[in-house]
């Protein structure tokens, strides 16, 4: 793959990069201070993923169809209390 897209800032904070591969699979990589990863890829077939990773651990979800492991994901979020709720 081939970076087609790329935004990287030198600061230890905040977003530290975003990158857009296209490829066999295309992707965008939103690199969050030192130790998380927000990653959309794209497959042949058309089927989308989300990735959400801290350091070496993480989930992968599928993003393709009303109520799919990413929506279903963000409601047990939304019903959580600790974490603040965007409409």
């Amino acid at each position: 793959m081939c970076s087609i897209k790329s935004k990287k800032v030198r600061s230890r904070r905040g977003i530290r990069s975003v990158l857009m591969y296209k490829g066999e699979r295309t992707s965008i990589d939103i690199i969050i201070n030192p130790h998380y990863r927000i990653k959309v890829q794209e497959d042949a077939n058309g089927e989308v993923t989300v990735q959400l990773v801290t350091t070496h651990h993480g989930v992968e979800l599928s993003a393709n169809r009303v109520k799919d492991e990413l929506e279903k994901a963000i409601w047990v979020l939304r019903d959580n209390p600790r974490f603040r709720r965007v409409d």
